[in-house]
């Protein structure tokens, strides 16, 4: 009896020692196999096998043990079960600490390796603790993921993505959670989306207002900005602005000239609140 105690003892040495850092041995048999020890050595009510890895009698077929001790009912595959090294992130955009960052872009992680574990939940994007929605994908064959906004990013603000631990390789290795930040600013011009006169109308007539709306809120818009002249001669009237800033009307201080075309001239003076400017637009219509 104590000679079969020693034999197990020492197939249990034997097999840590062959192991290393694998929790071989999940108390008090485990059923998936481990690392044969020397010549084949295993304890006792084990076997090696063909793979050099002892079974269990009558346990299931092809389960290994992890290195967390627990039982991984994947086929045995001694590359993968030998990977200790966790995927790490090569590149992200925008870059940590980036500025001038568009509203309308795309965040990304490309990873060291192929992972798993990558979603909503794992890969998130938040300002001042507030979550950006979002829909988030992952391309195994580049291994990157992106995390795509529902809507425009506001503008000035700094953002923080986060990438945790529930993100794996093969092997089962965690990522180590990875943080960054970059600060948006909204890069896209105003324009010009609507107009009334329409530009080349005919048969304005004289009491007309001249309407325009533009693509977002805009500054700057006065008489000079948003000029409005007979043959280069300017005419006098007043300008009003509705609709948060995005739609502003000339009103003539008199009738506009009859039969007259009349030009109108949007200048880049004109800008959006982040003080993009407007591309110049002039255009012209004939009164009645």
């Amino acid at each position: 009896m104590l000679g079969s105690i020693a034999r197990v003892g020492t197939c249990l040495a034997l097999v840590v020692a062959t192991c290393g850092f694998c929790a071989c041995y999940k108390a008090p048999e485990p059923d998936c196999g481990f690392i044969c020890g020397p010549s084949g050595a295993c304890p006792e009510d084990y076997t090696c096998a063909s793979d050099n890895v002892c079974h269990r009698n009558g346990a299931p077929a092809g389960m290994v043990c992890t290195r967390d001790g627990g039982i991984d009912a994947r086929p045995i595959d001694a590359a993968r079960d030998a990977d200790t090294t966790a995927p790490t992130v090569t590149a992200m955009t925008p870059s940590n600490n980036a500025t001038n960052v568009a509203l309308n872009t795309m965040v990304t992680a490309t990873f060291s390796e192929s992972v798993t574990g990558v979603s909503a939940s794992s890969f998130t994007l938040d300002h001042g603790g507030t979550a950006v929605p979002g829909t988030v994908t992952y391309t195994d064959a580049t291994h990157t993921a992106a995390f795509t906004p529902t809507t425009s990013l506001p503008n000035g603000t700094v953002f923080t993505a986060t990438l945790t631990g529930s993100i794996t390789d093969g092997s089962a290795n965690a990522l180590a959670p990875v943080t960054w930040h970059f600060t948006t600013i909204d890069t896209t011009p105003p324009t010009v989306t609507s107009r009334v006169p329409a530009g080349n109308d005919t048969n304005v007539a004289t009491s007309t207002t001249i309407v325009v709306v533009f693509s977002e809120p805009v500054t700057n818009v006065n008489t000079t900005s948003f000029a409005v002249d007979d043959s280069g001669t300017p005419i006098a009237g007043t300008i009003a602005s509705s609709g948060g800033g995005t739609t502003y009307t000339f009103t003539p201080t008199a009738a506009l000239p009859a039969a007259t075309a009349i030009t109108v001239t949007l200048s880049s003076a004109i800008t959006d609140t982040a003080g993009n400017p407007l591309a110049t637009v002039t255009y012209t219509f004939t009164t009645a």
